[in-house]
Parts: structure tokens; C-alpha cells; sequence
């Protein structure tokens, strides 16, 4: 597998990550000669000096996968959190029809790299539809569209090198290109959920594989890392839609957090200051818990009624 042989035999490069977009400058022509996202979420992590470059890594590598015609060395934002959090019943923000376009209306907050981004991914609403249900749609913006307004947010406790932004649109102009085809919420924001876990994972892991090559781990160590990232770079090729996959997506990920955890002593080793760093930014890993049992039962519930 090209990918682990990079892993393996390529000397780790632990370039420093100061913020996002100075990181992503330094990598993204050698994350674009990767064709698939999930390899370049892996080899962008593999080249960072901490766990914020693992996340930018694994973020850009699942907006690509989920939308393929984004550009690879580009920066991309998915926005959909607002006040009342991120369900589908809590998006207020608004598309409605003007002429022969839409206007945008409405805040978001906690936009992930929004204040560096190049493009937006704005999830709004469409209205409700018959079934009362909200209507949303995925609406492509670029930064600097008119009557948007990002401001940057305080940064978090953990990976603080990836920076939030609050979105404030008054009004902005949307051409019909640029309402994205299909659900705003089945077709795009569900996925991505499992999209992201799977790439921003491996993208850890890809670090770890760096951390412990840096630093003289066990062989095994290593082997035990590079199988569990097999199993994430597998099934980020598959349907993130598929109840199956997510089945298979909580084992993998219930064996990259033994993998890690098993890595607890031999962090002893490690330059004090990333040791640090780790310590400070491994509460990112449990990031999205309740979704992801939430995902869980749901696939198997799925499963479950399917087999009778």
C-alpha cells in the first residue's frame, strides 16, 4: 500500500504547525499528489508537530471526499452550527428565493477554520416541508462574498492553532450553481459526521505513526498503529451512508483508541514540549462521543430490523 509505505519509509518531517493556514501553505502541494482524500489526511498528518495538524489534515481531506470538486489545495468550511446547536430542527438560517437566485440570511457559529477559509459550506433552510420537517440545502459561498461577515472566535482549550469563526450573512446573493444538488441533511451533513471521524482519525494516527518513528517506539508499536489505520483508509472508501459501514466505523475506532492508549508510557520519551501538546490536545479524540454511540445504535437497530 503506497500510503504505508510513505509512513514507513519516508523520514517524518514534524513541520511546525503555528495556525492552519500557515501549515496548509507549507503542505498542500504534497498532500495534492495523493489522489485520495483519505491519503491525504493521513500523509498530512504524518507531517505535523502536533494534534492541530492532524485535524486540518483530516478536515480539508473529509470535505473533499465529500465533495470531490473542491480544491485540493484549498481551504474549506462546513457551517452549520447556530445558536440552538447543530440538529436539523435548530438551523435558522435562511435561503429564500429572489429573482432568479436566493437570498442568504442568517448567523452561524463555531465554523470551523471559517476565519482563514476559501470556500463556506453553509447548510440553511428551505422552509418546512409537508412532513413539517425542515428543508435544508448546502449552499457553496466564497470568503469574500458580499454582506458576509466572519469574525474569528476565542480559541478553544485544546488544538488552539485551529481557529472558529462566527458568520453573520445579511443578505447574501446566491446564484442557483451554487445551491448544492440534493439534501442539505442526508445527503451532506449526516455523512460527513462519519466522513470526518474516519479521516481526522487516520490523520491521528498518521501523526502517531511520525511521533513513534521520531522517537524510537517499538516495532510493534508501529505495527499495531499502521494496522489500525488499514482498517480507517478501508472503510473511508466505502458508503458513509451504510449502516454496515457504520458498525464496522465504532470497532475501528474502538481499536485506534487501544492503539493509543497503549502509547500512554512511551509518550516518556518524547520532546517535552510536544509531550505537552499531546496532553493538551487529546481531549480532541473525544470530540463528537455521544454522536458517535449515537450512530452506533442506530446502525445496529437498522441491522436489527433488516434480518427479521
Amino acid at each position: 500500500m503506497k500510503v504505508l509505505d510513505f509512513l514507513l519509509r519516508t523520514d517524518p518531517r514534524a513541520i511546525e504547525v503555528r495556525g492552519l493556514r500557515e501549515f496548509w501553505d507549507v503542505v498542500k502541494k504534497d498532500l495534492a499528489e495523493w489522489e485520495a482524500p483519505i491519503d491525504r489526511s493521513i500523509v498530512g498528518g504524518f507531517l505535523g508537530d502536533r494534534l492541530a495538524g492532524s485535524f486540518a489534515a483530516g478536515y480539508q481531506g473529509a470535505l473533499t471526499s465529500l465533495l470531490p470538486e473542491l480544491p485540493v489545495q484549498g481551504v474549506a468550511c462546513l457551517c452549520a452550527t447556530e445558536e440552538g446547536g447543530v440538529h436539523p430542527k435548530a438551523i435558522k438560517t435562511r435561503l429564500e428565493p429572489d429573482g432568479d437566485g436566493f437570498i442568504l440570511t442568517g448567523q452561524k457559529k463555531w465554523s470551523t477554520s471559517a476565519p482563514v477559509t476559501d470556500t463556506l459550506l453553509v447548510v440553511a433552510s428551505r422552509g418546512e416541508g409537508d412532513d413539517g420537517k425542515n428543508r435544508l440545502a448546502l449552499v457553496r459561498l466564497a470568503s469574500d462574498a458580499e454582506n458576509l461577515h466572519i469574525a474569528e472566535m476565542p480559541a478553544t482549550p485544546f488544538v488552539p492553532e485551529i481557529p472558529h469563526g462566527e458568520l453573520r450573512l445579511d443578505g447574501v446573493r446566491v446564484r442557483e450553481g451554487q445551491v448544492l444538488p440534493g439534501d442539505g441533511y442526508a445527503d451532506y451533513l449526516k455523512p460527513f459526521r462519519t466522513i470526518e471521524d474516519l479521516h481526522v482519525q487516520a490523520a491521528v494516527v498518521g501523526y502517531m505513526v511520525s511521533v513513534g518513528r521520531r522517537f524510537d517506539w517499538p516495532e510493534r508499536m508501529l505495527e499495531e498503529l499502521v494496522s489500525a489505520l488499514v482498517s480507517l483508509r478501508a472503510l473511508a472508501l466505502e458508503d458513509a451512508k451504510s449502516a454496515t459501514v457504520h458498525v464496522a466505523t465504532a470497532g475501528a475506532l474502538d481499536a485506534v483508541n487501544r492503539a493509543l492508549e497503549s502509547t500512554t508510557e512511551l509518550w516518556e520519551t518524547v520532546d517535552v514540549a510536544e509531550k505537552a501538546r499531546w496532553e493538551r490536545d487529546s481531549a480532541l479524540r473525544q470530540v463528537a462521543g455521544k454522536a458517535r454511540a449515537a450512530r452506533r445504535k442506530r446502525a445496529w437497530d437498522i441491522l436489527g430490523a433488516a434480518s427479521f
